[in-house]
């Protein structure tokens, strides 16, 4: 069928306002509260009179608690969600085009875009400890080796269907599309009840990089230790006219908030290359000023030290400045 395959341990319950202990005053809304109720294998059927009426349950749910926040608000309360506030750092989705995630302080939830025809039996998830890895056909897809620890027993994975992100028009009404992918979505359950600073951990900001230009653009050259693994998938260049942020795998790796002149950021391209065996994210900036030449690529702020530039000119120049870099440690 097209339904979600659930993998792992799975925990079904059911909640419902119907009960005998509803109140209602001026502070709280008749039968606001939910109860947990009798659940059988029969209420599990597509059919069930209650799964017909769940939508329309949820949706007055809804109002009532919307009701609710409202008569708070006006008598100066504040009003505290986890669940809506989407200005909740913890409660915030981290993305890249490889996955997303995002977390509370129970668990991790990781979702890993696949194939669109990708099933279960493609799908292998190995828990650790500290560390995750996803295969797709026995291909590794992905590891992570997690900020803190997790409960590998408790932790699961389902294969689902959603739309992705990328749109395109269709020709007949010119109404925007989006394309079905599928997604492996992955829970962790962290072995202690506590907020990560990041997914991963490891991932240091770059402190030092290289630059090459022309006339026209700006070769940029951040250097990645050998210990990240990586892919395309896990890069995210965000250039705005005067800054540039690189984030790998969601976590900031590059930071520049200004640049030394404007660029052209629609027309910003990157790749991964590797120069005397070190993995090299080369950046291509196109300049909006033809001609201008930099001096470097960050323009330093007042009273603060600069970040670490090299200009070099060609490949031996780069090729020489990393040998020599390894010679050094």
């Amino acid at each position: 069928g097209s339904g979600d395959c659930f993998n792992g341990d799975v925990f079904v319950g059911r909640m419902s306002e119907e009960n005998d202990r509803g109140f209602e005053t001026d502070d709280a809304p008749h039968d606001a509260s939910m109860y947990n109720v009798n659940f059988t294998i029969a209420d599990m059927d597509k059919s069930s009179p209650w799964l017909r009426s769940a939508y329309l349950q949820n949706y007055k749910h809804s109002v009532k608690m919307q009701q609710f926040t409202d008569k708070m608000k006006e008598r100066g309360v504040k009003v505290i969600n986890n669940n809506q506030n989407k200005e909740d750092p913890e409660q915030m989705q981290k993305k890249c085009p490889h996955f997303w995630w995002m977390q509370n302080r129970d668990d991790v939830e990781l979702n890993v875009r696949v194939g669109r025809t990708t099933t279960a039996d493609a799908v292998k998830v190995d828990f650790g400890i500290e560390q995750v890895r996803l295969y797709i056909h026995g291909r590794q897809d992905l590891e992570l080796r997690l900020f803190n620890k997790i409960v590998p027993d408790e932790s699961t994975w389902l294969i689902s269907r959603t739309h992705g992100e990328r749109k395109g028009r269709d020709r007949h009404d010119g109404n925007e599309e989006q394309e079905e992918e599928g997604v492996v979505q992955i829970t962790m359950v962290k072995n202690i009840d506590t907020i990560w600073n990041s997914l991963e951990i490891g991932i240091k900001t770059a402190t030092e990089y290289l630059f090459q230009q022309n006339d026209d653009i700006v070769r940029f050259m951040l250097k990645i230790p050998t210990s990240l693994e990586f892919d395309r998938r896990d890069v995210v260049v965000d250039t705005k006219e005067k800054s540039m942020t690189v984030y790998i795998k969601t976590q900031n790796y590059c930071d520049i908030s200004e640049l030394w002149e404007t660029i052209k950021p629609d027309e910003t391209e990157f790749q991964e290359e590797e120069i005397e065996g070190r993995k090299v994210l080369s950046i291509i900036l196109v300049k909006a000023k033809r001609g201008m030449m930099w001096d470097q690529v960050r323009k330093p702020q007042e009273n603060e030290n600069p970040t670490a530039t090299t200009m070099v000119e060609d490949k031996d120049q780069i090729e020489a400045y990393f040998q020599k870099k390894d010679q050094n440690g």
